[in-house]
């Protein structure tokens, strides 16, 4: 005797459209954190996933394979940077310096990959979230760019040097 409630399968699928567009909205937010900062080296580490520049690039296949003309005290003290896209995707991201003794624990991904694995951590976090994560991404690579006092990537920094 009692059918639907009026409205309610109308309801449903203005719930359904909205889930539709959040899961739209994050996937275009991660691509635009992957794609829109100029990252071409992805790697993974310990679950997280990472994005460098090109100087970082040639710094890290520099120390991954070493020309028999490098120092081995220019290995030693060598590093490069990278943003964890990871915590970004959360709101947060944080930059990381590796060293040589890093590079083992390195694995190199293609940017798809990258992409399909920020999508897959990115499941119950907020679109909100991830937006702020690669706002806050562009302005930590803006910065490193206007960095009068930038120094090298891979260029060792020796204490007490500011």
């Amino acid at each position: 005797m009692w059918g639907t409630p009026v409205g309610a399968e109308f309801r449903d699928w203005i719930d359904k459209w909205d889930a539709h567009c959040e899961v739209a909205n994050k996937e275009s937010q991660i691509k635009t954190l992957v794609d829109g900062q100029n990252f071409v080296l992805f790697f993974k580490r310990n679950g997280d996933i990472f994005g460098t520049h090109e100087p970082h690039r040639v710094t890290f296949a520099r120390m991954k394979n070493p020309d028999d003309d490098i120092d081995d005290g220019w290995l030693k003290e060598a590093s490069f940077m990278a943003v964890n896209l990871s915590s970004a995707i959360s709101g947060s991201p944080q930059q990381e310096i590796f060293q040589s003794k890093n590079i083992d624990s390195l694995k190199i991904i293609d940017k798809d990959t990258a992409y399909k694995e920020l999508a897959k951590q990115a499941g119950d976090t907020s679109s909100q979230h991830i937006k702020q994560g690669a706002k806050a991404v562009s302005t930590i690579t803006q910065q490193q760019d206007d960095d009068p006092n930038k120094k090298e990537p891979g260029m060792p920094i020796h204490q007490g040097e500011e």
